[in-house]
C-alpha cells in the first residue's frame, strides 16, 4: 500500500527529525537530565551449607568530576537466639570522610536473582522446581535511616517486607547449595544534589568587587613601610601591617628592629596579591600565575597573616583552580600538572576532581604514557613521582586512580529527563 508506505517515511522523518533537535537542543545544554541512576550487578559467592554470612562490597557512583564511595554489606544477623535460624540483612551506607556529605537518593531499589553454573538460570515454567517461592526474583525499595553516631543516611530493607522473606527462605534452602544470587542495586540521585559539589566549578570565578572603603583606606595610608621581594619592592603602611599580621606585630615590638623595610624571599606579585586580598578580601588568580612556585609563594606569604586569613586564602585558590581544570579539561596536562599540586599542598577537594577527570575521560590513554616501560624520560620521571606514595602506609596517586577506576567500572549510568 502506497499510502502506508508513505506514511511511514513521514513517520520515520519525524522520529529523525525530533530526535536530532534534542541531540542538537542537549549539546547546546537546553535539555538537560533531571535525574541520574546508578546500577550496580553483585554476584554474591556460591550458597553452602554454612549459617555464617557476612559479604560486603565497595562501588562508587561518579557523575562528571566527583565522585562517591558506598559499601554494600549483606550479613547475618546474630541477635536472634535460634542457631538454626538465618536472619540475613542488607544495607548500604556512605564511605567517607566526615567533613563531606554524600548526596540523599530519592530511591534506593533492590532486586536479587539465582543464577545456576554462572549462568541466569530461569524458573518461568516451574518456579516451584527447587524452593517453595513464588517467583526467583524480587525487589523492593529500600528504606532510609540515619545513624545516630555519625550522622549518615544508611539504606536498609524492612523485615516487613516480602524480599527480606524471601531472601531469608533462599538461604535456609539446603536444595539451593551450589547456587549464586545476583544483587541488582539500583540508586537514583537528583542531578542538582548530586553535582553540587562541584557545579560552582563550572566557570571561572568572577573578579570580587574591592571594597571602596578599605580601597580609599589603602590608597590614603602613609606608605611609611618597604617590603623588599626577591624582583622588587612594595611600600605599604605599617600601620594596616602591625593590625593584620602577628608576624610584622612581633617584629615591630622588636625595640632593636627599628627599621623601615624588611626583606623577603617572595616574589613582588605573590606579595602584592596578598596584600590586596588581607585589606579589600578580593583574590583573583591570574591564569599566567598558576603553577606549584607561585601558590606556594602564595600560601607561605599568606601564614605571615591571621589563621582565619590563610583558610580563606586556601578555599579561594582551590576553588579558583577546580574552576580552571573544569575549563580547560580536554589537556590532560594540565590534569597531571594540577594533581601534583593539589598532592604537594593539601587540597584534597581538586584531588578528588582530578582523578575523577582522570578515570572518567582519560585513563587509559593516561596508563600508556605514564608507565615504568615508556621511552620517554620525562613521563617515566612523572610516573616514578605518581607512583611514590606519602607515606610508607598511604598509597600512591596511581593507585588512587586504579582504585577509582576499579570501582567505577561496577557500575551502570542511566540519564533521566
Amino acid at each position: 500500500n502506497f499510502s502506508t508506505a508513505e506514511n511511514g517515511r513521514v513517520h520515520l522523518y519525524e522520529m529523525v527529525k525530533t530526535a536530532s533537535t534534542r541531540i542538537a537542543a542537549y549539546i547546546n545544554d537546553e535539555v538537560r537530565p533531571k535525574s541520574v541512576t546508578f546500577i550496580m550487578h553483585w554476584c554474591l559467592p556460591r550458597l553452602g551449607d554454612t549459617l555464617a554470612l557476612d559479604e560486603a562490597i565497595l562501588f562508587m557512583t561518579a557523575y562528571r568530576f566527583d565522585s562517591y564511595e558506598w559499601s554494600a554489606r549483606m550479613y547475618r544477623d546474630l541477635t536472634i537466639s535460634n542457631i538454626d535460624e538465618c536472619s540475613v540483612d542488607l544495607t548500604i551506607e556512605p564511605v567517607g570522610t566526615a567533613e563531606r556529605e554524600h548526596p540523599i537518593a530519592e530511591f534506593c531499589k533492590f532486586l536479587f536473582q539465582i543464577i545456576e553454573n554462572d549462568r541466569l538460570f530461569s524458573f518461568t515454567q516451574n518456579p516451584r522446581r527447587e524452593c517453595d517461592i513464588d517467583s526467583i526474583s524480587e525487589e523492593v525499595y529500600a528504606m532510609k535511616n540515619t545513624n545516630a553516631i555519625n550522622q549518615k543516611v544508611i539504606y536498609s530493607i524492612s523485615h516487613e517486607t516480602k524480599f527480606w522473606k524471601r531472601l531469608n527462605e533462599i538461604f535456609n534452602n539446603r536444595s539451593l547449595n551450589g547456587r549464586r544470587i545476583i544483587l541488582t542495586i539500583m540508586m537514583r540521585f537528583a542531578i542538582g544534589d548530586f553535582e553540587s559539589n562541584f557545579h560552582r566549578f563550572s566557570s571561572t570565578s568572577t573578579t570580587i568587587h574591592q571594597n571602596e572603603y578599605w580601597c580609599q583606606a589603602v590608597e590614603n595610608a602613609h606608605r611609611d613601610y618597604k617590603l623588599i621581594c626577591v624582583d622588587g619592592e612594595l611600600a605599604t603602611s605599617k600601620y594596616l601591617l602591625f593590625l593584620s599580621s602577628p608576624h610584622f606585630r612581633r617584629r615591630f615590638h622588636d625595640e632593636d628592629n627599628q627599621s623601615s623595610e624588611c626583606h623577603l624571599e617572595f616574589m613582588c606579585a605573590a606579595v602584592k596579591q596578598i596584600l590586596i586580598f588581607v585589606y579589600t578580601e578580593a583574590f583573583t588568580l591570574d591564569t599566567i600565575h598558576i603553577n606549584y612556585p607561585y601558590i606556594r609563594q602564595l600560601i607561605a606569604f599568606g601564614k605571615y597573616f591571621h589563621f582565619t586569613y590563610l583558610v580563606d586564602l586556601k578555599n579561594r585558590i582551590e576553588t579558583q583552580l577546580c574552576a580552571h581544570l573544569y575549563n580547560h579539561i580536554s589537556e590532560p596536562k594540565i590534569i597531571v600538572d594540577f594533581l601534583l599540586l593539589a598532592s604537594n599542598l593539601d587540597f584534597p577537594q581538586l584531588k578528588r576532581h582530578c582523578i575523577s577527570g582522570i578515570v572518567s575521560q582519560y585513563y587509559l590513554a593516561f596508563k600508556r604514557k605514564y608507565n615504568f616501560n615508556t621511552e620517554n624520560f620525562n613521563d617515566r620521571e612523572m610516573f616514578n613521582v605518581l607512583n611514590r606514595g606519602e607515606s610508607i602506609f598511604s598509597p600512591s596517586l596511581i593507585q588512587k586512580i586504579d582504585i577509582n577506576y576499579k570501582l567505577t567500572k561496577k557500575i551502570n549510568i542511566v540519564y533521566n529527563y
